[in-house]
């Protein structure tokens, strides 16, 4: 290490994100579909078989494998293979922004239009599917809760580390909002509620 190098200006280089909680990558396609002569968004209803969320609404996705050439490579192939869709099906509108999840999860969003409006009966993954009218998402904001987090030390953490409650006990660490659409008897929330108003968010400004 020379001194005078380390303490001149540095090249420029490219930052990149460092992952301090191992969030695992996904994708998500945002489908739009023409149904009863309206735009509506395409929302899945997951298989109460999953181990993860299951029942929970998402949109069509799942995790970035080694072999997708890019985050929107990986939600074109898990659109296909959930609604059982051909690629000449689906065009890609753009890219929303991304979102970081308390749960571990870095979620990569692409609208995209659907020249059809897929019927699926139950699947390994799917429950079932269903619409919302983009009308009706936009004159109805969603409720905005709190969900309280807290965190504790693992079991291997190191007792000479300080921290309050160490080993076990959880502390209280910070309020965040989450966001809420009723739709007939559907809750759709959480990370999908907040694509969903971002998606609202934007197109209103087009």
């Amino acid at each position: 290490m020379d001194e005078h190098t380390l303490l001149s200006p540095w090249p420029a280089r490219d930052v990149h994100h460092l992952p301090g909680f191992h969030n695992i990558r996904c994708a998500v396609l945002v489908p739009i579909v023409k149904a009863d002569g309206e735009l509506h968004l395409l929302y899945e209803v997951r298989s109460a078989e999953l181990k993860w969320q299951p029942c929970d609404i998402s949109f069509p996705g799942g995790k970035i494998e080694a072999g997708d050439m890019s985050p929107q490579a990986a939600a074109v192939r898990e659109a296909m293979e959930e609604l059982y869709l051909k690629k000449e099906h689906i065009q890609i509108l753009g890219a929303l922004d991304y979102v970081e999840s308390i749960t571990g999860f870095t979620l990569y969003p692409f609208a995209a239009r659907l020249d059809v409006v897929p019927h699926l009966c139950r699947t390994s993954e799917v429950e079932y599917l269903f619409t919302v009218p983009l009308k009706w998402l936009a004159e109805n904001p969603p409720q905005q809760a709190e969900m309280d987090l807290a965190t504790r030390p693992g079991a291997h953490f190191p007792a000479d580390v300080p921290f309050p409650g160490n080993p076990m006990e959880w502390r209280p660490r910070k309020t965040c909002f989450v966001y809420i659409y009723r739709y007939g008897n559907h809750r759709i929330w959480g990370m999908t509620a907040q694509i969903t108003k971002h998606f609202i968010d934007l197109i209103q400004t087009m």
